[in-house]
């Protein structure tokens, strides 16, 4: 949804090749006291114009940036996993019950045996409040027992216990 709580300035410049830009975001509201606000800003190229009798196609870059502000007090994601099987694949899913984000960068999944079932790349935000799934195609059959996983996340590397649903 379109927000005008955020400032950036510059709002428009000109990055010449091997050059840099910093961009400064400001908010323009009170940060919440008990949870995160979050937005995305969205960075778009504009292409210069082609020069007369120029043919071929122009692409033009648009980057959606996250952007997170902390709120008052202490911020930390809280978080809950749970797993089911699925049509011969793992539904793993994330709940962040606490007032921050989290980037889960990857995960691996071992059986109560020890063995690895599974290693995902999952590279997503978790956002306070919200619940994340993703399928995970084991490298072996699940059996339906107790799973340990290992996370590497924004974080930290986490390790949880996860029962069956």
């Amino acid at each position: 949804t379109p927000s005008q709580d955020l400032v950036v300035s510059p709002p428009i410049f000109t990055i010449p090749p091997g050059a840099a830009q910093i961009v400064r975001i400001g908010l323009l509201r009170r940060p919440e006291s008990d949870r995160e606000i979050t937005y995305r800003l969205f960075l778009q190229e504009v292409p210069r114009p082609p020069k007369p009798g120029e043919q071929g196609i122009s692409v033009a870059l648009r980057l959606g940036l996250p952007v997170f502000i902390l709120p008052k007090g202490a911020a930390a994601p809280q978080l809950a996993w749970s797993a089911r099987a699925e049509k011969g694949e793992l539904r793993l899913s994330l709940k962040n019950t606490g007032n921050a984000h989290v980037q889960v960068i990857e995960c691996k999944i071992y059986g109560e045996d020890g063995k690895l079932i599974a290693e995902q790349p999952l590279g997503a935000y978790v956002l306070s409040g919200q619940t994340r799934s993703w399928m995970v195609k084991p490298d072996r059959a699940w059996q339906g027992g107790k799973l340990r996983l290992v996370a590497q996340t924004s974080a930290g590397d986490i390790s949880a216990q996860i029962a069956p649903q």
